[in-house]
This record gives structure tokens, C-alpha cells and sequence, in this order.
């Protein structure tokens, strides 16, 4: 496993923030890239939990 942050705080630290409409979710980006927060909302009659996750890593 690997974590990250616990020995480099600076790398989370918001450089730019987009925001939307109250109660929607909202993104930040850090020199790690974005990460998109906020609430969720199901779009399906057969979601079931309450936690969403979604990961997408891209390499060069």
C-alpha cells in the first residue's frame, strides 16, 4: 500500500478550488491533481450505501 501525505503535507495543499451551485459537488486540485468532493446523489433505484468512490490514475 502506499500513503501519501503523511510525510508531505505540502503536497495537498489546494493551488485551485471550482465550485458549483450550494450542495453540489466541488473539486480541488493539489500538486497530486484533482479530486472532485461533495455530495452524490443516485441517479438508480437499486443503490444501495451511502459511500461512492471513484479512482482514475494516468501516467506519462
Amino acid at each position: 500500500m502506499l500513503l501519501i501525505g503523511t510525510d508531505a503535507p505540502e503536497a495537498h495543499i489546494p493551488l485551485d478550488v471550482r465550485t458549483g451551485e450550494q450542495n453540489q459537488p466541488y473539486a480541488v486540485r493539489s500538486r497530486l491533481g484533482w479530486v472532485v468532493r461533495g455530495p452524490v446523489q443516485s441517479t438508480s433505484d437499486t443503490y444501495i450505501g451511502n459511500d461512492v468512490n471513484v479512482n482514475f490514475s494516468q501516467s506519462q
